[in-house]
């Protein structure tokens, strides 16, 4: 994969094209590959007291391979005797590149990053990872190189020119492959690759905190696994009706966007559908466009019936009469959170059926109806729909691009999966991310000290107040009858001045945020299966930390452990602790979570 700091270039003047080679990289590196891109990265060192900034054009590091510092030169240059008789490169209109011409400036910012390894006390780096700089000429080709009487500086081998733009990665390959003074080969660990990334190439980017750049890491990284998953629209393209199931975090939604998006690109009315309020306000105030229409199912039924309660039975024999009068307008309907949709008057008036009727039809033959759901999370309706049960075309999402590996573990872990679901498939390029962090008490007192801290860390690591979210286990029933930690939810909690919004997992369902904290998690959120699939919906809204306060005995944690562990032999919930060892129960229920244990 190729990771950018940034996904557009850094400030930068047009006559240097440098924008030609910023793409060429970030499109055309080999994508089985890890490779970290920096543009115009400034590095500072002071020498003798004095302060000497130096912008790279470009940084390319590849832990398997080193780092090369690219000077980039755009339009024709060529060479030539001066006054004192020594060759000198110039620009095409006469002006000469100063500081001792392309190469040597490439070599000194070199030399700046290996002083960088030095200041960042990362010298022993340096024996372990090879550092090579060239020159990339934008607008040569080899031949016209080729041409070019060179300074004894000048080497071929550390020349990229026009032609490289189209394979990027075969021209570096035969740099990194030349040999340094030292002969070193580049082994770097993952904890080197985390102090290279870190301490060495990321604090001198724009000013930007080690933790931002890590999570902006992640960020790249999971998109580009998203991006992936999107392409199986590709393949359904002449299918008109299909259900897709997919697990928290696997990109349903922005999935089901996607199509939408390329429908209403088309200008095609498309009917977005959804369960939950917040969601469809979420998506309608970030992704509208004017041939969209996002709704959750209630207020359409409301809206299009000109009602104030939804009445199913009336909606079905609307779209039903339109459809037949050529007045419904929509021409495809997606529907997201589709589990949710087994409620029993949406059920008994076979509502999806009916859209799908609507759309999909022999009079038109390029409608669509496209439904996304996920069968662990049946906690608004009675059971799966029987759409779903009884669809013909049914695919699964495979890869999780919102969630670490890490969180997602931690999610499914209480779920009674089958044998095949219940480890998560890390593939080399996913984001392993922070372990979860776990507390465990009664003393409510101990419980809001505990939140505070959490909200700290994740302020510490630059994550944006907006992006924290506060979860209770518990239902709107439950919180309103005082069985929560927070009594004002629905609103927003505050630590230090900084305001975190406090929600359920019913009414965050479909939504995310860079970090979780999940409050009011105790024995009864693993009694049962239905409870197990509202701490998995909440857990999984998670993408980068997750945090879980458990108001919870040592008592209650060893027999929330036995629980968990022993669904998959069906064994009863009701266990008994005469049997079960207390010492250490939470931090065993803390591992049976895939969590740490904070005391």
């Amino acid at each position: 994969m190729t990771v950018y700091i940034a996904d557009e270039p850094n400030e930068y003047t047009p006559e240097s094209q440098e924008d030609k080679i910023f793409y060429a990289l970030k499109n055309n590196l080999p994508k089985d590959e890890d490779y970290y891109v920096f543009h115009s990265l400034r590095v500072t060192n002071v020498v003798n007291n004095v302060v000497i900034p130096k912008e790279i054009d470009f940084v390319v590091f590849n832990p398997k391979k080193g780092i090369i510092c690219i000077e980039a030169k755009s339009g024709n240059v060529y060479t030539k005797l001066n006054e004192m008789n020594k060759l000198k490169w110039y620009y095409a209109n006469g002006e000469i590149i100063d500081k001792g011409g392309p190469y040597w400036q490439a070599e000194k910012k070199q030399i700046a990053i290996i002083n960088r390894f030095k200041k960042a006390k990362c010298s022993h780096l340096l024996d372990k990872c090879k550092i090579h700089f060239a020159v990339w000429f934008i607008s040569l080709t080899k031949e016209q190189f080729h041409n070019i009487t060179l300074t004894p500086e000048a080497s071929e081998e550390l020349t990229l020119t026009n032609e490289d733009l189209q394979n990027p990665g075969a021209a570096l390959d035969k740099i990194f492959s030349l040999d340094v003074e030292k002969h070193i080969n580049t082994e770097l660990t993952k904890f080197d690759v985390k102090k290279v990334l870190e301490n060495v190439l990321c604090p001198e980017f724009n000013l930007v905190a080690s933790m931002a750049s890590e999570i902006s890491l992640k960020r790249s990284s999971l998109a580009r696994l998203l991006a992936e998953q999107v392409k199986i629209l590709d393949f359904l393209d002449e299918q008109q009706v299909v259900t897709i199931n997919g697990a928290g975090g696997t990109g349903k939604t922005m999935i089901a966007l996607e199509k939408a998006k390329r429908y209403a690109n088309n200008e095609e009315n498309v009917l977005f559908l959804c369960y939950n309020k917040a969601l469809c306000e979420h998506l309608r105030n970030n992704y509208s466009h004017s041939n969209i229409d996002f709704y959750n199912i209630d207020a359409f039924a409301c809206s299009y019936c000109k009602t104030g309660i939804a009445d199913y039975k009336l909606l079905k024999n609307k779209i039903t009469d339109d459809y037949l009068d050529g007045n419904f307008k929509y021409k495809h309907v997606i529907v997201d959170e589709g589990q949710d949709f087994g409620q029993s008057e949406i059920e008994e008036n076979q509502i999806l059926d009916t859209f799908e009727a609507a759309v999909v039809n022999e009079e038109d033959e390029t409608g669509s109806m496209y439904v996304f759901y996920d069968k662990q999370q049946f906690i608004q309706g009675e059971g799966c729909p029987s759409y779903i049960k009884n669809a013909d075309c049914r695919l699964s999402l495979t890869v999780n691009c919102r969630n670490t590996n890490n969180i997602a573990e931690t999610s499914i872990r209480p779920l009674n999966l089958p044998k095949k679901y219940r480890n998560i498939k890390i593939r080399p390029d996913s984001v392993i991310g922070d372990t979860t962090t776990l507390y465990a008490s009664v003393d409510k007192d101990k419980q809001l000290e505990h939140l505070n801290l959490f909200i700290k860390k994740c302020t510490s690591k630059s994550i944006n107040p907006k992006e924290i979210v506060i979860i209770s286990c518990k239902t709107k029933s439950e919180i309103e009858n005082g069985n929560s930690l927070l009594s004002n939810y629905g609103s927003e909690y505050t630590c230090d001045s900084v305001n975190i919004k406090i929600t359920n997992c019913a009414d965050f369902k479909g939504l995310e945020a860079d970090a979780v904290i999940l409050i009011d998690v105790d024995k009864g959120t693993f009694n049962t299966q239905k409870n197990c699939n509202r701490f998995y919906v909440a857990a999984s809204r998670a993408k980068f930390n997750l945090y879980i306060i458990c108001d919870m005995t040592q008592e209650d944690c060893a027999i929330c452990s036995e629980i968990i562990q022993n669904k998959k032999e069906n064994l009863p919930d009701n266990i008994s602790l005469e049997n079960i060892k207390l010492k250490n129960a939470e931090k065993r229920f803390a591992a049976t979570l895939n969590a740490t244990i904070l005391s």
